[in-house]
């Protein structure tokens, strides 16, 4: 009976395993944005730099802060570990830093902190 209906079959086949794929191309959610509290940003050094500084839980360990100067669109990328992360940027009193979080190729929503003047 089975090698009557072959085609039958494939059809059944293919249509099991077209709902079977449809399932799995679920999309993801998006990655959240850093907890704002728990980030800091220190003045700018008399060199032009400033410390961000995220606190254990701002990020999960093994992902990656992600820090860009909207000013003049130089980007970090620094590991976050079970102590947080921090990261030495060049930046100027007033510029705006978009930090966000990094998984792989995947970059989740970005929150924005004025640099302090002082």
């Amino acid at each position: 009976m089975v090698a009557r209906y072959p085609t039958l079959i494939g059809i059944l086949v293919c249509i099991i395993l077209g709902f079977g794929l449809e399932a799995c191309y679920s999309p993801t959610l998006p990655l959240p944005p850093p907890a704002r509290d728990g980030l800091t940003v220190s003045p700018p050094d008399a060199d032009g730099f400033v410390v961000v500084h995220g606190e254990p839980g701002v990020m999960e360990a093994g992902e990656q802060a992600e820090i860009i100067n909207t000013r003049t669109l130089y980007g970090w990328i620094v590991p976050v570990d079970d102590d947080g992360f921090e990261a030495l940027v060049t930046a100027e009193a007033g510029d705006t830093l978009a930090i966000q979080r990094r998984v792989g190729e995947e970059v989740g929503q970005a929150i924005q902190l004025v640099v302090p003047s002082e």
